[in-house]
């Protein structure tokens, strides 16, 4: 199911399709992926029916092996907090990361506010290496960050990929008092909080019970369509969304950007490649 404009060129349908049709994957995951996509007129698409795939949890066990600490995604193909997900396999995953405290989980979805009101249902809690994050594309998806919030994980963080255009995340941004004065946060609507010595949002549309408010990493990159540049918002939103994460003191991690036509991994932008980690992965 695409959910948002940023789904358009998703890269994952026809990865899904691939794998559905190479002879050399297991059986038992090529009818999985089979189950998962299909073609309508002549354009591929989520069939809707969700697909659990066998061995999963075997397949992340295999990954974190090694005594080198390491970030894994858990799931780059697919939403585990889709509707279709049975609550077992969320169980599962939260148990998995509470015994591997030697390595840290990103669980990013485009569904956090399915995220925040499952886990709670279920009365999971969040282990420290188990992140929280978001995808937010645009300016019209920033209600995700709202949600994500509200999830009660160490680490929040968002993927801005692909960025589509300008976004102001200002007033989801943690501000600790040393990037800026009074009227700084007054201007993007922040209050003095005594219990964390710190700044947190005072918007309407949200209800945070949790003083430390703020988002503690940015993913951003723009869009690759089969390994070439896609929708390119040129590099002047990527750069006000590393002067406004810079400012708020959130690391920020630049993926990939369109640079002379081309699609480059970990780009220099104005001298610098932003791979910046939160210092709880540090």
């Amino acid at each position: 199911m695409r959910v948002s404009p940023g789904c358009t060129n998703c890269h994952a349908i026809r990865r899904a399709w691939l794998i559905a049709h190479n002879k050399q994957v297991a059986p038992a995951k090529r009818r999985a992926y089979l189950d998962a996509v299909e073609q309508r007129a002549g354009r591929l698409e989520w069939s809707g029916r969700v697909a659990v795939l066998p061995g999963w949890l075997d397949e992340l066990t295999a990954l974190c092996r090694g005594k080198a600490r390491k970030r894994i995604f858990v799931e780059s193909m697919g939403d585990i907090f889709h509707p279709g997900v049975p609550a077992a396999e969320i169980i599962k995953l939260f148990a998995f990361a509470a015994r591997t405290p030697n390595h840290d989980f990103l669980l990013l979805t485009k569904r956090p506010d399915a995220m925040r009101d499952t886990t709670a249902r279920l009365g999971l809690e969040w282990p420290g290496n188990l992140w929280a994050g978001a995808s937010v594309e645009s300016q019209d998806q920033d209600w995700r960050v709202g949600a994500l919030l509200q999830a009660p994980a160490q680490v929040r963080f968002l993927s801005c990929e692909p960025l589509l255009g300008p976004l102001d995340l200002s007033r989801f941004l943690w501000f600790d008092g040393s990037n800026g004065g009074p009227e700084h946060y007054q201007e993007h609507g922040w209050a003095y909080d005594e219990w964390s010595g710190g700044f947190i949002g005072q918007d309407p549309a949200r209800d945070l019970d949790n003083p430390r408010a703020g988002l503690d990493w940015v993913i951003c990159g723009t869009e690759s369509i089969n390994g070439y540049p896609g929708r390119d918002p040129g590099l002047g939103p990527i750069r006000d969304l590393r002067d406004q994460c810079q400012k708020a003191h959130v690391p920020f991690f630049l993926k990939q950007a369109e640079i002379d036509r081309r699609l480059v991994k970990m780009p220099a932008l104005d001298g610098t490649v932003w791979a910046q980690v939160p210092k709880a992965a540090q």
